[in-house]
């Protein structure tokens, strides 16, 4: 799966640049996440890892996919396929880095509290992370305002 590094838009393999940095870095964890923003006619989804040691910041890895839009106005806020989408691209990178799943820490984008509607995919999405033996959280989480900051601000 390519991905980009933020600074340079250098495009990289993902396992390969992970793998690396892993080995000149042991003290590094693996922070993904994935957002998604409506723009115009298209969804855009943005996936970050975040290659983070602490006490030295972060190290920001992402790649953008966009998709047709199908809902507008209110409706689009509570479309489950929309940020369903978000968990399988989390899913698709944990499965490519899944050698370092215990250094693994998905943020998902989605509401801890029941009263709102992405609480719902929340729970729906927790458990297969959890069965991978990776770390997984939902809001708030710091990988997931990465990947809000790239799916606004990086074109």
């Amino acid at each position: 799966m390519k991905f980009k590094k933020l600074i340079t838009q250098e495009s990289i393999e993902l396992y390969s640049y992970v793998k690396d940095y892993i080995t000149l870095h042991n003290d590094t964890v693996i922070g993904i996440s994935t957002d998604s923003l409506c723009k115009s006619n298209k969804i855009v989804y943005a996936t970050v890892v975040v290659l983070y040691r602490k006490g030295k910041g972060g190290h920001v890895l992402y790649r953008r996919e966009f998709k047709e839009r199908k809902l507008y106005g209110k409706a689009s806020g509570k479309n489950f396929e929309k940020l369903y989408y978000e968990t399988i691209l989390s899913q698709q990178v944990v499965e490519i880095l899944e050698d370092f799943s215990p250094l693994i820490d998905v943020n998902l984008d989605f509401n801890n509290d029941p009263l709102y509607f992405s609480n719902n995919v929340l729970l729906a999405s927790m458990g297969w992370f959890k069965a991978k033996g990776v770390k997984v959280s939902g809001k708030p989480c710091c990988y997931a305002q990465v990947a809000d900051e790239v799916v606004r601000c990086v074109g």
